[in-house]
């Protein structure tokens, strides 16, 4: 198994606690289910629209809340 598929493998909880303990980037983990998304969508159809720039300049915003200490339990995790 891929690190990018054990990192979309992880529960939200197991996420927050990597992020929180910074073995893992909020924009690395949303890289991860971008790459998921790009390589199952066509198959299933599920999104209409995916805006990955977008989605990696929320990551860095997120990622900025977590490196100084002002996140939530859930930020970082991608939903």
């Amino acid at each position: 198994m891929s690190e990018k598929n054990t990192i979309t493998s992880l529960s939200a909880a197991e996420l927050s606690t990597k992020l929180k303990a910074k073995e893992l980037s909020a924009v690395e983990v949303t890289t991860a289910f971008l790459d998921r998304i790009d390589s199952v969508d066509a198959t299933y159809g599920a999104f209409l629209a995916v805006d990955r720039e977008k989605a990696i300049a929320e990551a860095e915003k997120a990622q900025g809340l977590l490196d100084s200490g002002s996140a939530g339990p859930l930020t970082g995790v991608p939903v």
